[in-house]
């Protein structure tokens, strides 16, 4: 899927909902759900940082303080952990170590499912 300036714009997550469901059986993760998680059986998480920066009401089903740890959850407890639009907020030599720790929650054979702006693609805003 590429973006594209004629789309809806917001809620990215939304655009996939429907191409993440092979990936998304079970019991897993929504990092950095925002408002609104993607299916009723994701366990949202968030820091709610963007409840004060847009003034969005985000209740997420699990607060930390960061993605980059998730000491709430046991090592191999999910069947897969989902993420939109959240890696590239991350700082760059913080990545490999959030992505280990996103994998350490997932059972083997489970998925990590991410949603990214391409570089090229993605319009440079804001």
């Amino acid at each position: 899927m590429t973006w594209n300036i004629n789309d809806p714009q917001g809620c990215e997550s939304a655009k996939i909902r429907w191409e993440i469901v092979k990936w998304t059986r079970g019991k897993g993760l929504d990092l950095g759900c925002g408002p609104v998680k993607q299916f009723p059986h994701f366990i949202g998480v968030d820091n709610r940082r963007d409840a004060a920066l847009f003034n969005h009401q985000i209740n997420p089903d699990v607060f930390v303080e960061t993605a980059e740890k998730l000491d709430l959850f046991a090592s191999g407890s999910m069947d897969f952990c989902f993420s939109s639009h959240l890696l590239e907020h991350i700082n760059f030599e913080a990545v490999p170590g959030t992505l280990r720790e996103w994998m350490r929650v997932i059972k083997h054979r489970g998925f990590l499912v991410l949603y990214l702006p391409d570089e090229d693609l993605y319009p440079k805003i804001g």
